[in-house]
């Protein structure tokens, strides 16, 4: 079998789709700031002022791709003259931006046709290369259509959690476009348990 990358797939819908939504793209950071506004505002309670609600947003977009959790965040906004207590710490620790990425590749995957090129049982290289050598092949253990992703149990997975961990659809998650079709001489034998 060849090695074919599993993206960019053509699909009826479009040849070669677009790049995946990531965390940091403009677009899932503003939805992140737009669903921390109603929070910020009961927070802000008498001193929010309606005129200042782009402001408000562009400094919240600001602040959640400076900083990993509430605090940092705060510290940033503190040199934009908030007055950050406890309480915005909390509310700034929400903004992980995990939900509004997850809706923006379901939207992807449905605009683009993104389809499943390998099933449940296949054994994958995993093109990561900041991941180890143990997790660079695996089979998959399921599939997660809506989010273009396979769940992939591989040698360091099998090791760390177990065989019956992977028999339930446990694994890394990947990609789909980080998956190709390995060669069956390429994948350790301590597979074969998946």
């Amino acid at each position: 079998m060849s090695n074919e990358p599993a993206l960019p797939l053509d699909t009826p819908e479009q040849r070669n789709p677009p790049r995946r939504p990531q965390r940091r793209d403009p677009d899932v950071v503003k939805a992140a700031a737009m669903s921390l506004l109603p929070d910020i505002i009961e927070w802000l309670d008498a001193d929010w002022n309606e005129a200042e609600r782009d402001r408000t947003i562009a400094d919240l977009e600001a602040a959640i791709q400076v900083g990993a959790d509430g605090y940092e965040r705060c510290k940033f906004l503190d040199r934009l003259h908030w007055s950050c207590d406890a309480q915005l710490v909390e509310i700034l620790d929400g903004a992980d931006g995990y939900h509004e990425l997850r809706n923006a590749v379901q939207a992807w995957v449905a605009a683009n046709g993104i389809k499943a090129k390998f099933a449940v049982g296949d054994r994958v290289d995993i093109e990561r290369p900041n991941w180890g050598a143990e997790d660079q092949i695996g089979t998959i253990t399921s599939v997660k259509a809506e989010t273009a992703e396979y769940v992939v149990a591989t040698p360091k997975f099998l090791r760390e959690h177990g065989t019956e961990q992977a028999a339930k659809g446990g694994g890394l998650v990947v990609a789909f476009e980080d998956c190709t079709l390995a060669n069956k001489a390429d994948v350790p034998s301590t597979t074969e348990a998946v």
